[in-house]
């Protein structure tokens, strides 16, 4: 008998990478086993609320955000969603001083 909870756990080994330079900050994780149809982006500035930034399709490992402003505090969650319908739990905050 197989059970399937009806989610998948969250990306793990998120990381950021801020480039000052190029105004960005880019965001890695390690790719889920089961290939993944699309990731939602989740971001918040400062003591703001978590908002939905970008959606983006398709089996990658990583997002580069450059919609930025200096001096501020940005948290970062995302979820996937598997080819087959089926979308992950949130990965914990991921804080960034830019």
């Amino acid at each position: 008998m197989l059970y399937e909870p009806g989610y998948r756990p969250a990306l793990i080994n998120v990381n950021s990478q801020v480039n000052r330079t190029d105004k960005e900050i880019k965001i890695t994780w390690d790719l889920p086993s089961e290939p993944v149809f699309q990731y939602f982006i989740y971001r918040k500035k400062n003591d703001g609320a978590f908002e939905l930034i970008k959606t983006v399709k398709g089996n990658l490992p990583s997002f580069a955000d450059k919609n930025l402003n200096i001096n501020n505090i940005y948290y970062y969650q995302i979820i996937y969603q598997t080819e087959a319908g089926f979308r992950s739990l949130k990965n914990p905050e991921l804080k960034i001083l830019y």
